[in-house]
């Protein structure tokens, strides 16, 4: 892990600038871009939203933290600047992600799968 991908892990939320990015990497403006994109496959500010996307990822998959908690904790200005953002990258809506990832919980906790295929009609366990 990088220096800048170590800092936007750490502070998703902060206003990340080009400079501070230079800083962190010890690169100039116009190398920063080059290597970061030959390095990821995006530039610089770019990069900035992958990583908080990752981390949104994570934490729709793990917790139940509401969507637009998420979306501020991340830095995100709105949960619809969010919602905007990820369903850009991922081709669907933050919530439609949660749902996916997680299909066997409720709202009372984790159901097991063996619990979630007996409800339904003519399975029988041997």
């Amino acid at each position: 892990m990088t220096a800048i991908e170590r800092a936007i892990r750490h502070e998703p939320a902060h206003k990340w600038t080009l400079e501070e990015l230079c800083a962190l990497s010890g690169w100039s403006k116009s190398a920063l871009n080059p290597r970061v994109k030959e390095a990821t496959g995006y530039s610089s500010m770019e990069y900035v939203l992958v990583v908080r996307l990752e981390l949104a990822k994570q934490s729709l998959s793990h917790s139940d933290v509401p969507i637009t908690a998420i979306a501020m904790d991340l830095g995100f200005s709105s949960s619809q600047h969010f919602s905007t953002a990820f369903r850009q990258r991922m081709g669907l809506s933050p919530s439609a992600f949660r749902q996916n990832t997680r299909p066997f919980m409720s709202l009372a906790g984790a159901v097991s799968l063996d619990e979630k295929l007996s409800t339904r009609k003519g399975f029988s366990k041997k």
